[in-house]
């Protein structure tokens, strides 16, 4: 498979026996939603991204793949790692369909905030009573 990119504008061509499956990832931008699909070596990283907002025939090519996809739901950690580095490192006790998904990741640093915003407004309206007095 050959492809271009900002660090390669004259091509660079992949083998794709190096990959034994791949992953499907959901990624949001301002614009659109969209969905990724990562190339997994057979060590279990995977470093080749293939996006549906890059290629127009993106279903295409993955329904071409001669690979397996490997359902996971990916923690809030594994995507910020996948959506910034590039790479992610998959241990095969994570190829399973795991209960921790990055919904439940979200929600939980959601309910943290909002504890400790209300933490603050409580703090702040005693020590305002405190100095009225």
């Amino acid at each position: 498979m050959k492809f271009t990119s900002l660090f390669h504008p004259f091509g660079k061509t992949i083998d794709l026996s190096n990959y034994s499956s791949y992953i499907n990832v959901q990624q949001f931008s301002a614009h659109e939603d969209f969905i990724s699909t990562y190339l997994i070596q057979e060590n279990g990283i995977a470093n080749f991204k293939m996006s549906s907002s890059e290629y127009v025939n993106h279903k295409q090519l993955v329904e071409s793949l001669a690979l397996s996809e490997v359902k996971r739901n990916l923690t809030f950690k594994d995507y910020m790692i996948l959506l910034y580095v590039g790479k992610l490192r998959l241990k095969h006790k994570n190829f399973d369909n795991s209960n921790k998904s990055a919904v439940e990741s979200y929600k939980k640093v959601l309910r943290f905030i909002i504890l400790l915003g209300l933490v603050c407004v409580m703090l702040g309206m005693v020590l305002k009573m405190c100095s009225s007095i």
